[in-house]
């Protein structure tokens, strides 16, 4: 099976005969997180080839149910279905509690790498960086998602109480 470049390696290639692949670039969009959602879901909305993902925020380490569930859930609404043979893709996450960290980083790098091999077909090259960074940000090769109430927003399909949010996402070219 041919696969495209996207496909391929997670970023795009515009042409004059196909502009309209690039339109993602020129649009914000907003998402609201409410008692509706069960998860990360509507980040398919803004879904776009990458091959890079960076989570940072402080309080995802914090509790290891929500940690696994919201990474988890982040990772399979933005990160692609196929990549090339040999072709990696990058998933940093940054953040750091220093009063709630629940377990050495090697024990979490360990849950999520198992989880990637499991649930992706391509290798995942995981980085967790252990540093304090209030702002809470998903970057991918083009967007810039921002959430005021941080990404660990859901336990056990349910959002936490107080934890309404509106979502804004755009891309790196947008202002």
């Amino acid at each position: 099976v041919l696969l495209n470049i996207s496909q391929n390696f997670g970023c795009f290639h515009v042409s004059s005969g196909s502009l309209e692949l690039a339109d993602f670039l020129f649009y914000a969009e907003e998402i609201r997180i409410d008692k509706k959602q069960r998860d990360w879901s509507s980040l398919k909305d803004v879904k776009h080839p990458c091959n890079a993902l960076v989570v940072t925020d402080n309080y995802l380490f914090s509790d290891e149910d929500i940690y696994l569930e919201n990474i988890r859930s982040i990772c399979e609404n933005l990160m692609p279905a196929t990549l090339a043979s040999g072709f990696k893709f990058d998933v940093t996450l940054i953040g750091h509690n220093p009063n709630k960290d629940f377990r050495p980083v090697k024990d979490q790098h360990k849950m999520l790498a198992d989880y990637f091999k499991d649930k992706f077909p391509y290798l995942v090259n995981l980085t967790i960086v252990r540093e304090t960074y209030h702002d809470r940000y998903i970057f991918t090769n083009y967007y810039r998602i921002v959430s005021g109430n941080g990404f660990a927003l859901f336990k056990n399909k349910q959002l936490l109480p107080g934890k309404r949010t509106t979502v804004h996402c755009k891309s790196l070219v947008h202002e």
